[in-house]
């Protein structure tokens, strides 16, 4: 379905007067691209561009790496 333009048109039907949709897409693509077009047709104000290669998205995976990596050697030692 059109969750994002669906999402959108509620907002705009509840009174809200600006919307800002932020996929959480690591990369462009086809979805990103619905997603915005839908969003946008919808009457988003604004659509956020894919998190790329920011380097806060790369900090978050490593911490969570290395957060199971610690798991993973005590479970080892037991």
């Amino acid at each position: 379905g059109d969750l994002a333009g669906e999402a959108v048109r509620r907002l705009r039907r509840d009174g809200a007067r600006r919307v800002v949709v932020a996929p959480y897409f690591l990369a462009p693509g086809l979805l990103a691209d619905r997603i915005r077009d839908s969003a946008l047709r919808a009457g988003a104000d604004v659509v956020a561009a894919e998190l790329t290669d920011a380097p806060e998205v790369a900090d978050t995976v490593l911490a969570r790496f290395d957060g199971s990596v610690a798991t993973c050697r005590v479970l080892a030692a037991a």
